[in-house]
């Protein structure tokens, strides 16, 4: 007895409709990832802020003095950074004495005797005062970055000027990524694109933007800014 079954295959039609569903769900779902991996990003790097920034207040609080700064910071934003030792500005904490045997301290350029904490992350201080010279009463700034490259300097302000509208970088380099602050009253935002225009609205005039530099210590003009945020607290310090 014989049986005959049917042994039909997919046309050719119904394989090129099935490419054509692939293709398009492919193409729905390889837009989602750079999307995703800019969250992860920025996900990332608001965690580290908040860490790192937190973890720098407590230590500013502990090391700071008011009768040692008031007569250096005064009414408008200033660089105090290297009122911290560079080792309690690594993240986490350098270990030890810089020395040529100390492998968490890198001697950069090499032979030059000059060492930095081998870490990649680190912070930058700025402060302002509320107040008069009596008053323990200060804003403190404090702006988390990344080296780009483990044997990087550290980074450095640079003062730039925004537009009357405060949106708007018009003089000074420009570094994408990095937030601009204002020096009057410390409110920020942060560098957009190439041309200068940031992400919200500032006091206008005169704000400071983060530079990184080389192992040899030149800003690096025209790259991205090694800053990952900005951290702002208003309070007061050792008398």
């Amino acid at each position: 007895m014989k049986s005959t079954l049917n042994k039909s295959g997919f046309t050719l039609m119904e394989i090129m409709i099935a490419l054509g569903i692939l293709a398009v769900g492919l193409a729905l779902v390889s837009t989602a990832f750079p999307s995703a991996m800019m969250e992860n990003k920025e996900s990332v790097e608001k965690t580290m802020t908040t860490l790192i920034g937190e973890n720098a207040l407590a230590i500013c609080r502990i090391r700071l003095s008011h009768n040692d700064i008031k007569d250096i910071v005064g009414t408008t934003l200033t660089d105090i950074t290297d009122r911290i030792p560079l080792a309690e500005r690594a993240y986490p904490i350098a270990r030890g004495e810089p020395s040529g045997n100390n492998d968490d301290w890198i001697e950069t350029p090499a032979g030059s005797g000059n060492y930095l904490p081998s870490s990649r992350y680190g912070w930058l201080l700025a402060a302002k005062q509320f107040g008069d010279d009596d008053d323990n009463d200060y804003l403190l700034v404090i702006v988390p970055y990344r080296k780009l490259l483990p044997d990087d300097q550290i980074p450095c302000f640079q003062q730039v000027t925004t537009n009357a509208e405060g949106n708007k970088i018009t003089s000074g380099n420009i570094f994408v990524g990095s937030p601009v602050i204002s020096i009057t009253d410390g409110s920020f935002a942060f560098v957009k694109d190439a041309q200068g225009n940031l992400s919200g609205t500032i006091s206008p005039g005169d704000a400071l933007v983060v530079a990184g530099k080389d192992s040899n210590g030149n800003v690096r003009t025209g790259a991205d800014s090694p800053a990952i945020g900005c951290y702002v607290a208003r309070t007061n310090v050792l008398p």
